[in-house]
């Protein structure tokens, strides 16, 4: 799994790879900029597996 996002009526889930063990979950609005909240979400999942 590299990265799962599920599509509800008032946003987003988002579900991130972060290591062999650990996920980084997150919500966002239907407004939010999907890109940006992505490109995001990679980033701090990187960041997380390095510091764990």
């Amino acid at each position: 799994m590299d990265q799962v996002m599920v599509k509800g009526k008032t946003g987003y889930i988002l579900l991130s790879q972060a290591g062999d063990n650990a996920v980084l979950a997150l919500m966002a609005k239907e407004s939010g900029k999907l890109g940006l909240i992505l490109l995001d979400a990679k980033r701090a999942a990187k960041h997380i597996a390095e510091i764990l």
